[in-house]
Formats: C-alpha cells, structure tokens, sequence
C-alpha cells in the first residue's frame, strides 16, 4: 500500500490534545508524520518542529523561487528560439 505523508500542523505533546492524539493513531497505522508546531519536543516518537524553524525554510525556498523565475523570464527570448 502507497501511503502519503500527513502534517499535523498545531502540534502539541500534551497527551489529551487532539493534534497529539492523531500523531499516536497515524503512527500506530504506520503513516508517515511531520509534525508542527510552537514548540519544539516529541510526540509518539515524531519530532516536533517549530513554526519559526519551518516559516524561515519556507522564506527562503520562495526567495530562491522569484529569483530563478526572475531569471528565466528574462530570457525568454532566448527560450522561445530554441
């Protein structure tokens, strides 16, 4: 079976919270789990990230894409001869 990846976004290690509560069902039926949230620590064994950690990836990823598109739109003449 193909199974595909979940993010619980809001997630907390405070066993009677319903973000921590899915991560344990999602990883008792061995779905992949990425896990967000405010603060970092461990739920079930799944990492927790933090929301600033994962919003400065997010930046840069987007910065990087404007510059290439920024950089291939300027040479769109070239592209259209080929």
């Amino acid at each position: 079976m193909n199974l595909k990846n979940t993010l619980v976004i809001g997630a907390s290690e405070n066993p009677e919270r319903y973000s921590n509560k899915a991560i344990r069902r999602l990883n008792q039926h061995k779905h992949p789990v990425f896990a967000i949230g405010n603060k970092i620590g461990e739920a079930d064994g799944i990492e927790l990230l933090p929301f600033y950690s994962v919003k400065k990836q997010f930046q840069y990823s987007l910065f990087r894409a404007k510059y290439f598109y920024k950089k291939l739109s300027k040479n769109t003449h070239f592209l259209r001869q080929i």
